[in-house]
Formats: structure tokens, C-alpha cells, sequence
């Protein structure tokens, strides 16, 4: 598990910013594991709209399992996922804030 998003990811977790980072690969580690939501909200999340591994879907899905309250849906110049997100994250009691990374 990546912090980069709920998933797995590629390129691992460190980008620089190492000292949040792995605070938050931390945290994601231990939700998995045993369940406790040390971190609920996670405002940068990748779909398969652009570069991530999960359907709008599944990434909302995953996100209430693990106890996430607010997740944004970030992709890179792309809103095409948040539509499905919002309507998952209503019936699965996750806020869902609309967003975009522009490169």
C-alpha cells in the first residue's frame, strides 16, 4: 500500500517530500492492518482517469472500508472520475471533493 492514494504505486512513496510522506504511508500501513483511522481524509487521489489503478468506484469503495470520511479525486487534467465518485461516495457516506492536478 502507497500513500500515494490508496494503491499501489510504481514509482513507491518517496517524491521529496519524505517527511509527510511516510508519515501518511504509515498511517494507510495501519489502517490496512488493523483497521484504526489514524488519518481520515486523503486529498490527492488518482483514478483511472489519468494515472491511477482504481476505477472512481473502487477508490471510494477502498476509502470508506479503510474509514476515509473525505477523499478528493485529483487526477491529472482530468475531472472525467469525479462524477462516478460523488455518486459512490453518497451511498457509501464518503465526502468526495471534486479537484484536478494540472501539469
Amino acid at each position: 500500500m502507497c500513500a500515494d492514494h490508496l494503491q499501489d504505486s510504481p514509482r513507491g512513496c518517496y517524491d521529496g517530500r519524505a517527511g509527510w510522506r511516510r508519515l501518511f504511508l504509515c498511517q494507510a500501513q495501519n489502517l490496512e492492518s488493523t483497521g484504526n483511522a489514524l488519518n481520515q481524509v486523503d486529498l490527492h487521489t488518482h483514478t483511472t482517469a489519468s494515472d491511477g489503478k482504481l476505477s472512481s468506484l473502487e477508490l471510494v469503495q477502498r476509502a470508506a472500508r479503510l474509514g476515509l470520511t473525505v477523499l478528493a479525486i485529483t487526477d491529472h487534467d482530468s475531472t472525467d472520475g469525479v462524477d462516478a465518485a460523488l455518486t459512490a461516495g453518497r451511498s457509501l457516506e464518503v465526502t468526495v471533493v471534486p479537484g484536478i492536478e494540472i501539469n
